[in-house]
């Protein structure tokens, strides 16, 4: 299939494709250099995504607090937040959600999610992980001293919030797993 000219391949990687296929014995496949290697980057859920995404959802309207809680537990992750708003739907919620509903599904969700939690701590650094660590014991911390490294594994991956040169906890998920 990758050697016809009509079809695309779409592929989705958190790591560059260079590093999925660097080694000797891939050169002979048929996927070996057919990808784009200026890839399409998908980042974390904004405001237009999230009103887009809400708008989809027949039967219910989020108050501000239960959309302010739907970023906390997922920092806006595309899949963290989808499998959250799954987990709200499939309870069954209907008319005006509000915070607790959100809390509740997240705290029944926690299981469903905790594979992508896994990779994407897995995923990180030591010293990233450290840097986690000791945010979550301090809720707060000042950006300086802090590796840009380490800042930038966290930022994507929406643990942390970076704003006024202090870094805060953004992933309430992350921080149970």
């Amino acid at each position: 299939l990758a050697s016809y000219p009509s079809l695309r391949l779409v592929t989705a990687t958190r790591r560059p494709l260079a590093e999925l296929i660097s080694s000797e014995e891939s050169v002979t496949s048929d996927f070996w250099n057919i990808f784009d290697m200026t890839p399409v980057r998908v980042g974390m859920i904004d405001e237009g995504d999230r009103a887009i995404i809400l708008e989809k959802l027949s039967g219910v309207t989020f108050k501000s607090g239960a959309k302010s809680e739907l970023e906390n537990w997922s920092a806006g992750y595309p899949p963290l937040y989808l499998a959250l708003l799954n987990k709200i739907m499939e309870n069954g919620a209907t008319g005006e959600i509000d915070n607790q509903v959100v809390n509740d599904a997240a705290g029944a969700a926690i299981d469903r999610v905790s594979s992508i939690l896994h990779y994407l701590w897995n995923d990180c650094s030591e010293t990233a992980k450290n840097l986690y660590r000791h945010l979550v014991e301090n809720n707060e911390i000042a950006a300086t001293g802090v590796g840009i490294s380490e800042r930038t594994q966290l930022t994507e991956i929406g643990c942390i919030k970076v704003s006024g040169g202090r870094i805060s906890k953004g992933c309430r998920f992350l921080e149970q797993h």
